[in-house]
């Protein structure tokens, strides 16, 4: 039972509280990997697919990925293929997985069984991956595989009532997705800055562009 309990996002915990009969007060804390500012760039036409057969989760990424890196760099992006025109600017995401900890799900469950009364701690890592392949107006090719995480911590406590980040009891609930949000648009603007400076290093060489080949989405281990 503990192994399927061990990804601990606050979508879980609601989810536990509900089935448990319990209640989840808590908050988040979420620790990302150092992310430089934003600066302008120049990468064509920018488009993306999400590696997901699910229609919700497409949607959710989109509406992350437009807007963000319009805001950043002032980049307009778009679902799809790219049409060939150079320069472009192509990348799948392949959205995210969680890892955490029994011994995390042990306290989560103890202070459920309490109605939070009891404090109760959990924490699970957040993966996500990028691939990428992008030509610049001189025809040099770029491909690569990006992979990033971040962690969230979540702490259950009924006096974090004043202001919580989670509430739910088998009446109803609540969640804020704020902080989760913001570190997956930190993630991606650190993957579109890593992958514009490896093209920009494969432009520097002056080298002709190698054939690029065709991305796709990594197989699922359940399939």
């Amino acid at each position: 039972m503990f192994s399927k309990l061990c990804n601990l996002s606050a979508s879980t915990v609601m989810f536990l509280a509900l089935g448990l009969q319990g209640c989840a007060i808590g908050i988040t804390s979420v620790d990302t990997p150092e992310v430089p500012s934003p600066r302008p760039l120049s990468l064509g036409d920018v488009t993306f697919d999400i590696c997901d057969p699910n229609s919700n989760v497409r949607k959710g990424w989109t509406q992350r990925i437009e807007p963000a890196l319009l805001r950043d760099f002032g980049i307009q992006t778009r679902s799809g293929k790219p049409l060939g025109n150079k320069p472009f600017f192509y990348f799948l995401v392949t959205p995210e997985h969680f890892s955490g900890s029994s011994l995390g799900s042990f306290s989560v469950l103890l202070s459920l069984f309490t109605f939070s009364a009891i404090p109760g701690y959990g924490a699970h890592d957040t993966h996500f991956s990028f691939q990428f392949s992008a030509m610049d107006a001189n025809g040099i090719t770029a491909t690569g595989d990006f992979s990033y995480q971040y962690r969230s911590r979540v702490f259950l406590w009924a006096p974090l009532i004043v202001y919580p980040d989670f509430v739910q009891s088998i009446n109803g609930g609540y969640e804020n997705r704020d902080k989760d949000n913001r570190a997956t648009e930190l993630l991606l603007r650190k993957f579109v800055m890593d992958a514009a400076e490896q093209l920009d290093k494969a432009s520097a060489q002056e080298n002709i562009g190698l054939p690029l080949p065709p991305l796709d989405c990594p197989v699922s281990p359940t399939k």
